[in-house]
């Protein structure tokens, strides 16, 4: 982090997004209480922690030219239609395995070069009622008439 030519301010910003990242994964993992808003915060674009992180990936990238992308968390999903589900900021395919064979922790099933996002593919497919938290969801709103 201290290495990147970004501002004090943003390196300041990134250390404690870090920081609240971990402790939403923490709360995720130790807490049935608050387990369903942590996981919303690791797993959905429009998020406060997302939008955050999103921003300071956005900051990286200008200072280093690196294209540099955002983890989605992605624990629950369906069990049709996984792999072929949109991406979740755009709508737009983002699939770039089959993910049917060993993947590394750094090798991403869905990447979006247009949102700069990555995630893999679900690893619970029990609670389908939860798949739908980080999915696509058209933004686009009509006017009841």
């Amino acid at each position: 982090v201290y290495l990147l030519p970004v501002s004090d301010q943003d390196k300041e910003a990134l250390y404690f997004w870090l920081e609240s990242y971990n402790h939403h994964d923490s709360i995720w993992l130790e807490s049935a209480d608050l387990e369903t808003a942590a996981y919303k915060q690791l797993a959905e674009t429009e998020s406060g922690l997302s939008e955050s992180g999103r921003e300071l990936c956005n900051k990286i990238e200008q200072a280093t030219k690196i294209p540099t992308y955002y983890y989605l968390l992605r624990y629950f999903g369906r069990k049709t239609g996984e792999d072929t589900r949109p991406c979740p900021g755009c709508g737009g395919s983002w699939r770039v395995k089959d993910g049917l064979e060993t993947v590394s922790f750094w090798e991403f099933s869905f990447r979006c070069d247009l949102c700069r996002l990555v995630s893999h593919d679900a690893c619970s497919t029990e609670d389908e009622r939860r798949a739908k938290v980080g999915e696509y969801k058209d933004k686009v709103r009509t006017n009841p008439a």
